[in-house]
């Protein structure tokens, strides 16, 4: 490789590595929100997928609403909030599937942790 190849290439490198630090800086909270948004679409998919595969049971419907829900209500929230919330309550309705039949007692289960989550938080200004 000749030497004026190598610098140019180490100077192109360093400049790109620059600005995308630059617009990391200036635009963070623009790739938290797409980040937060892409995450929380990812895991509704994945979850709703379980939840149709699950045996027949008049919850199967009302839990896929909940879990929409959980999902707008959690995307207004600043991301480290978002991420936390939305993934307990994700978790939580993963072991609850986990069985492959969802009954009352566990859907009324689901209800309370979201309601639980739902609380706003006083405002101490």
């Amino acid at each position: 490789m000749k030497k004026g190849c190598f610098i140019t290439i180490i100077t192109f490198i360093t400049i790109l590595v620059m600005a995308g630090i630059y617009i990391y800086k200036t635009n963070k909270d623009f790739f938290k929100s797409f980040g937060k948004e892409k995450i929380i679409s990812l895991a509704t998919d994945e979850i709703n997928e379980k939840v149709k595969k699950l045996d027949y049971s008049p919850y199967k419907d009302s839990l896929i609403t909940v879990l929409k829900q959980e999902a707008s209500l959690v995307k207004g929230k600043d991301f480290e909030k978002a991420m936390n919330q939305f993934g307990y309550i994700a978790d939580k309705i993963k072991d609850v599937i986990h069985d492959g039949v969802l009954d009352s007692t566990e859907f009324t289960q689901i209800k309370l942790l979201v309601k639980e989550h739902e609380r706003s938080t006083k405002n101490r200004n």
